[in-house]
C-alpha cells in the first residue's frame, strides 16, 4: 500500500465496517490454508496416537532429509504444533500481524515475505540440528516464520502495545519474544530437542532485522521489471545552456527520486507515527522524507 493508497488521498470513503477489517486478502488466505491444515491433521490423526501421518510426512526432520526426503524443509512450517487455544490466537495474530504487513509492503511481498522466513529458519534448524547429532529431531509448525512477522512489526513500530490473550497490554518487543523464551526454557530444562527451534526463532529474528535495514524487496517479478527498466533506461543526460556564473546542471539529476515502492513504504511508516503521535515525535530524518514524498506528489499533480 502506498502513500496515494492510504484514506485521506481516497475520494470516496471506505465504510465503518471496512475500517474495522483490514484490507487483508494474502492474511486471509494464510489464515484459511492454516485452518485446512489443522482439520486435515485432526481427520487424519489415528486413534490412540499424538501425531498425524501428514505431520509425519511434511515435518522436518534432518535425517531423513539427508536421506533423500528434500521437500521437507519447505513443507515443514505447514504443519501445526499448537493446541486449540494457541492455534487460535496464532491465527489472530497472524491476521493482525500480517495485515499490517500487507499495508506497509504489499500482498505479495508479504506473502514471499512470510514463506522466505519459514525456510530461511528452517535452514537455520536443520544446520544445527545436524551439526550437533540431533538428525532425529523433529521441527514443525510455522512459530519461526511468526517471529520473524512480529519481529518486522516491531521494528516498524517499536512503541506498539499489544494485548495479550486480548486483555493484558504488554510492549510489543515482549511479545514477539515469548516464543522463542518459552523454547529457550525448555532447552534451559534440559530439552536437547528444543535448541534447533530455538535457533530457527534466532534465524527468523535476524531475517526480519535485516529485511528491514536493508529494505530487501523479496517480490521477484517486480524486481527483475526494475532492473529491466533500469537496463533499457536511456543514459542520455539533457543540460540546460549554463550561465557564465553557473555551472551546468543535470535535468535528470533530481533531489527528489521517484516514489518507488520502498520509499511508499517509509512515507506509510512516518504518517503512522505522525497519526500516533503528532509531528512533534518525527526526527530530522522522517522530516525530510515526508518533504521529499510532499514534493513528488506535488509534480505528480503538475
Amino acid at each position: 500500500m502506498g502513500i496515494y493508497d492510504r484514506d485521506y488521498y481516497q475520494e470516496k470513503g471506505r465504510g465503518y465496517l471496512d475500517a474495522l477489517v483490514p484490507e487483508s486478502s494474502v492474511s486471509k488466505w494464510l489464515v484459511a490454508l492454516f485452518v485446512l491444515m489443522f482439520i486435515v491433521q485432526l481427520a487424519t490423526l489415528p486413534l490412540e496416537a499424538s501425531i498425524s501421518p501428514v505431520t509425519t510426512a511434511l515435518a522436518l526432520v534432518p535425517s531423513l532429509v539427508l536421506e533423500g526426503e528434500v521437500w521437507r524443509p519447505f513443507t515443514f512450517w505447514l504443519t501445526i504444533d499448537f493446541g486449540w487455544w494457541a492455534f487460535l490466537f496464532f491465527l489472530i495474530y497472524l491476521w493482525v500481524f500480517g495485515s499490517d504487513v500487507e499495508q506497509i509492503h504489499g500482498g505479495k511481498e508479504f506473502l514471499f515475505y512470510f514463506i522466505a522466513a519459514a525456510w530461511f529458519g528452517g535452514a537455520a534448524g536443520f544446520l544445527w540440528a545436524w551439526s550437533f547429532g540431533l538428525e532425529s529431531v523433529v521441527i514443525v509448525g510455522p512459530a519461526g516464520a511468526m517471529s520473524a512477522l512480529m519481529f518486522l512489526i516491531a521494528w516498524h513500530f517499536p512503541t506498539r502495545q499489544i494485548n495479550l490473550f486480548g486483555v493484558l497490554p504488554i510492549p510489543i518487543w515482549i511479545f514477539a519474544l515469548l516464543p522463542l523464551l518459552n523454547d529457550a526454557y525448555g532447552m534451559y530444562a534440559g530439552n536437547r530437542s528444543s535448541s534447533p527451534r530455538v535457533i530457527v526463532h534466532l534465524a527468523d529474528i535476524g531475517f526480519s532485522w535485516l529485511y528491514f535495514t536493508q529494505n530487501w524487496r523479496l517480490s521477484s517479478f517486480a524486481s527483475f521489471q526494475d532492473w529491466r527498466r533500469r537496463r533499457t533506461r536511456s543514459q542520455l543526460r539533457l543540460y540546460a545552456a549554463p550561465s557564465p556564473t553557473e555551472e551546468p546542471v543535470s535535468v535528470a539529476a533530481s533531489s527528489y527520486p521517484e516514489m518507488d515502492e520502498h520509499f511508499e513504504a517509509k512515507v506509510d511508516a512516518v504518517l503512522d507515527k505522525v497519526s500516533r503521535s503528532g509531528q512533534s515525535s518525527l526526527t530530522e530524518k522522517e522530516r525530510q522524507i515526508l518533504l521529499k514524498a510532499s514534493e513528488i506528489y506535488r509534480r505528480r499533480r503538475l
